[in-house]
């Protein structure tokens, strides 16, 4: 019974801190006149990302690559 439960708390424990993982994606920003910069985000998902690395260029075109 107590291995069991150790093992119990220890999966929780596990996919607590994996599902928690944040990531680094790579965005690119090329404004009006063609100036490329880039700039790294962190986010959970890749749906974030594209939001976050898009709100970061509001006169720029702005992608994750």
């Amino acid at each position: 019974m107590r291995k069991s439960f150790l093992i119990m708390v220890t999966a929780l424990a596990a996919s607590t801190v994996f599902s928690s993982c944040t990531k680094f994606y790579n965005c690119e920003c090329t404004d009006h006149q063609g100036k490329l910069t880039r700039h790294t985000v962190n986010a959970k998902t890749k749906v974030q990302a594209e939001d976050k690395c898009n709100d970061s260029g509001e006169l720029e075109n702005c992608e994750l690559k």
